[in-house]
């Protein structure tokens, strides 16, 4: 990581389900992720102007709380053939909002490498992919929790 200063970034999602239900499926969702990096199957991936999609091999690292509570460390950082890819430092964490909401915020720093050099770039050419990549992570970790509900909703009726 740079020594020099990160850009911060805070992403919400919201998720039509009680925070206090489905921590423990995000929990699992997460360690998932996890197993998914370590085998250097998990990727970000973001649009780039003109050109497409960029999609990158990440290591994910997650520091997981005790059972009830809902904040997570995370740390995103590009797989050592992708060093020019930021890297991110960082919380998860999901809040209640109500009976059947809740929110997931993913909020931290991220890290363009090559300190000014990457920061300028970061700027200007690649404006918004790193907060792109972060987004769909947040997006895709929203989708996998909502899907889990329904596999197991479904599970549970065809068992009646």
């Amino acid at each position: 990581m740079s020594n020099a200063p990160g850009t911060e970034i805070s992403l919400e999602r919201s998720v039509p389900l009680n925070a206090d239900a489905i921590l423990p499926l995000l929990r699992e969702q997460l360690e998932a992720l996890e197993a998914e990096s370590a085998r250097d199957r998990l990727k970000l991936s973001a649009g780039v102007p003109g050109s497409g999609t960029l999609s990158v091999p990440i290591a994910l690292q997650v520091t997981y709380p005790a059972p009830h509570l809902g904040h997570f460390g995370i740390r995103i950082t590009p797989s050592a053939r992708h060093a020019l890819y930021p890297d991110f430092s960082g919380a998860l964490d999901m809040v209640g909002t109500g009976l059947a909401e809740a929110r997931l915020r993913l909020s931290g720093t991220y890290h363009a490498p090559f300190s000014i050099l990457g920061q300028l770039a970061d700027r200007t050419l690649l404006h918004g992919i790193a907060e792109g990549s972060l987004a769909g992570f947040l997006d895709r970790l929203a989708a996998s929790v909502l899907a889990e509900v329904e596999r197991r909703a479904m599970e549970r009726y065809r068992d009646r």
